[in-house]
């Protein structure tokens, strides 16, 4: 995604927001904060569970026609919480040293392409994904696990006027994992815990944007996502299980 800061200088170089809006292109910077659950559904261990919660910034860049018709489009969230995995969990699967209770770090890359399948003023946008998704459960990477997955996915994307200056925005997609795998730190040999099973994500955001000035908005929305992971393979007799992962969040942000 390294056109993203291409168009950011292109857009201050040439003007601020007029040579963004004029060619459909635009860049935002937002925040928010979030929810998140890794869960195993085990019924005869209802506590196997991995909370997180913490916050988040984003840049989102988006190069498009002057008619819209079609979009590349970039994102990058960068996210920051506090782990609290439950002891049950811990004692089953993980090794005995992982820390329960720790900073987390996440990252999410996210490069999209689409076509509009509606009129130019109410785009409804068809777009292709392919998403990079790492996590470490704690920061520090000596006493924590961590997990990599690759997706690639479809969406339906819309923007739809309610007035000069408010327009609501949506998105819901499908996400499959192409490549994963889980690591632990107390793993001396370093191998991948490999997702070898069928997974996959459904997710969806909604909100708006108000538009200030001519070329400046700001913007609100919420993000919703449901993750299906396959079990991890074994590695030293440790592995992560079967999970259902659960996130919720908001976001608030600017744009030009």
């Amino acid at each position: 995604m390294s056109f993203l800061p291409t168009l950011l200088i292109s857009c201050l170089l040439q003007g601020g927001g007029e040579f963004c809006e004029r060619k459909g292109e635009n860049v935002r910077f937002g925040g928010g904060g979030f929810y998140y659950t890794h869960l195993s559904p085990r019924a005869d261990s209802p506590q196997n569970i991995n909370e997180n919660a913490g916050g988040f910034i984003t840049i989102h860049g988006r190069i498009a026609p002057a008619n819209g018709q079609i979009q590349l489009v970039g994102d990058l969230n960068l996210g920051f919480g506090k782990s609290n995995l439950k002891n049950d969990m811990k004692a089953s699967f993980l090794p005995s040293d992982i820390e329960v209770n720790a900073t987390n770090f996440g990252t999410q890359m996210r490069v999209k392409f689409g076509a509009n399948t509606y009129k130019a003023t109410s785009p409804i946008y068809l777009n292709v994904l392919y998403t990079l998704d790492s996590y470490l459960s704690d920061i520090s990477g000596k006493r924590g696990f961590s997990r990599m997955l690759q997706y690639i996915g479809v969406e339906v994307e819309g923007r739809v006027p309610l007035s000069r200056k408010i327009r609501l925005e949506y998105g819901v997609g499908y996400d499959v994992v192409v490549n994963g795998y889980y690591g632990f730190s107390a793993d001396k040999d370093k191998k991948d815990s490999t997702i070898s099973a069928y997974s996959y994500a459904l997710g969806g955001y909604v909100g708006f944007s108000y538009r200030i000035l001519k070329r400046f908005h700001y913007y609100m929305r919420t993000n919703l996502r449901y993750e299906s992971l396959g079990e991890s393979s074994p590695i030293n007799a440790w592995h992560y299980p079967k999970s259902d992962n659960f996130l919720a969040g908001v976001e608030l942000g600017f744009g030009f």
